[in-house]
């Protein structure tokens, strides 16, 4: 993805418009940043996403450039009522990202039956329209209960979240819908975006409380225990409002800063 959007902030600047970039950039080794240099070095402003991306651009950034940070705009998502009956009983959303692999999807298969055994139910929704929902698939094979959801939209994935004990997904904007409703959420990825989020997430949590689990690799048994965790210690109205309102750094509305 480096060379892509590199490719099409050069492409941009060479015809002529006035280049601002949005969101994050990871960890890149000596090529990797020389290549994100040249590509921003015409850029107007980088707006990221989180205070490790803001490090991470005003290293990379001509002294030219606006470099501020700017919480993700999905944190103002307004809840959308869901487009399919949802159950009355508790349930638990996976949001997942293509096909897990056979030892993760035999990790999930075992949290779904012991989350079932609990008397929970399980829901799966797909971000992607093909790839994740193939990810669905693939487990509803194994689990006859399991209530497949079509894709949803942003608002609608936070009006489903918002009906829902613990979301599951290593997906970045189902994490941050989760946040919205104040839902707490379990994610498996350990690098990149996720990353960043979950360490950000972890400096607006309230005092005490962990709204969102960053998974490490090879934690696959202890799952269904953090989701236990989670699922028996709930925020309460005033910790969901005060964490959100730290996510959006204080902010009512989203705007971007001025564009010159």
């Amino acid at each position: 993805s480096l060379l892509y959007y590199t490719h099409l902030l050069r492409l941009a600047a060479r015809r002529g418009y006035a280049v601002y970039v949005f969101g994050g950039i990871g960890r890149l080794d000596a090529w990797g940043e020389s290549v994100a240099r040249r590509a921003l070095a015409k850029t107007k402003g980088c707006f990221a996403r989180t205070p490790a991306d803001l490090s991470h651009f005003r290293r990379l950034c001509p002294p030219a450039c606006q470099v501020s940070l700017l919480p993700d705009a999905a944190l103002w998502t307004r809840p959308i009522p869901p487009p399919v009956p949802m159950p009355q009983d508790a349930f638990i959303l996976l949001s997942l990202h293509g096909t897990p692999s056979p030892a993760f999807r035999s990790a999930l298969l075992r949290f779904c039956r012991t989350a079932e055994a609990n008397g929970y139910r399980i829901a799966a929704a797909a971000m992607h329209p093909t790839a994740d929902r193939e990810g669905v698939h693939a487990l509803s094979a194994s689990l006859p209960r399991l209530l497949c959801l079509p894709p949803l939209r942003g608002g609608e994935m936070v009006g489903v979240l918002s009906r829902c004990r613990l979301l599951l997904s290593p997906r970045l904007h189902p994490l941050i819908f989760a946040a919205v409703a104040g839902t707490p959420a379990i994610t498996w990825e350990d690098g990149g975006k996720i990353h960043r989020f979950a360490a950000y997430a972890a400096t607006c949590a309230p005092e005490g409380c962990t709204p969102l689990v960053l998974l490490p690799r090879g934690d696959d048994e202890l799952l269904w225990q953090r989701a236990l965790s989670l699922l028996r210690t709930p925020l309460s109205p005033g910790e969901r409002a005060a964490y959100l309102r730290a996510l959006r750094g204080g902010r009512e509305t989203f705007a971007f800063p001025s564009m010159p």
